[in-house]
Formats: structure tokens, C-alpha cells, sequence
């Protein structure tokens, strides 16, 4: 593994000026490149920072199914190597957040469209509503979508790494 500690540090350009600073910004995305050409995929990577300073890599690819994998298993996984890589390398490196044809965006509202189905039907039957087994992150989204409906309560159950969220009415 160690073919991703290769630093393009240290580089000078025309003008004799280092590009450490440039080579660190393009690490993370050089890390992806190598990841996905060892699954055999072919993609575009365009990198971006969000406001809270996160680094967004965005994939384009005709293979989108196959990065995002099974409940987008892949995708995360992918996204904990990238990072896991980077922190081995230095500890302040900023987070990285990867995204396959913005699934990420349409998954987050496939999930407060859940949730708030799942309210109203708690609503209008009286009984608890449930999801589907959902990840962490997945069960926040619905969680805080449905924060600030005064009707209704959320509460993660289940064992193991997914759970389910049981919407209530409040009485």
C-alpha cells in the first residue's frame, strides 16, 4: 500500500516556485483515481470544498451502479479509504466527502420523503411507523427532518450497524 503514500511534494514550477501546496490539493482525488482504476472503473473526478471546508469529489462515470454499490456500501466504503489514507498521512487533513453522479443529494431526499411519509402515516393511523434498516448517516437524515414537527417522535432501534426508525404521534 504504500504506492499511496507517494507525495508529489516538493516539485518546483517554471519559475522555481514549490507546488507542495498544489500536489497536496490534488491528493485526494489522485487517491480515488488509484482506488477505482484497481476496481477497473472509468471516471471523471472533479474536486470542490463545501462550506464547512469538506472536500467534495464528485465521480462521473457510466458505471455509477457499481461505485455506489448495494445501499451505496461502496460509495462509503470508498469514501472511508480515501480519508483513512489521508489521516495516515497527516491527522488535520480536511474530511472527504465522495458523491457518484449526485446520489448523495437524491438519496437525502429519497430519505426526508421517508420520514415524512412515515409521520403522516403515523398520523393519520394513531400507531408507529417504521423505515427500512437505514446506516448512521441515513437515520440522522430522517431524524432531523422530522425534528421539528411537533406531532410526531423518532427513535432508532435494531442491533448492529443498521437500524430502523419508528415514527410515532405524540400524545
Amino acid at each position: 500500500m504504500g504506492w499511496f503514500f507517494k507525495s508529489k511534494a516538493n516539485k518546483e514550477d517554471e519559475n522555481g516556485v514549490s507546488t507542495e501546496a498544489d500536489a497536496k490539493k490534488q491528493e485526494p482525488t489522485e487517491i480515488l483515481n488509484k482506488l477505482l482504476s484497481m476496481m477497473d472503473c472509468k471516471a471523471t473526478i472533479v474536486q470542490d470544498v463545501d462550506e464547512k471546508e469538506n472536500i467534495i469529489l464528485n465521480i462521473s462515470t457510466d458505471e455509477a451502479g457499481r461505485i455506489i454499490g448495494e445501499k451505496g456500501e461502496t460509495l462509503y466504503s470508498l469514501q472511508f479509504l480515501v480519508n483513512k489514507i489521508l489521516y495516515a498521512k497527516n491527522m488535520d487533513s480536511p474530511k472527504i466527502i465522495i458523491d457518484v453522479d449526485h446520489y448523495r443529494s437524491k438519496r437525502k431526499e429519497k430519505l426526508i420523503e421517508m420520514g415524512q411519509m412515515a409521520a403522516e402515516s403515523a398520523k393519520k393511523s394513531g400507531k408507529a411507523s417504521s423505515l427500512p434498516p437505514l446506516n448512521a448517516y441515513e437515520r440522522k437524515i430522517v431524524h432531523e427532518s422530522l425534528q421539528d414537527d411537533n406531532d410526531v417522535n423518532t427513535k432508532s432501534e435494531g442491533e448492529g450497524y443498521y437500524k430502523k426508525i419508528f415514527v410515532s404521534i405524540i400524545k
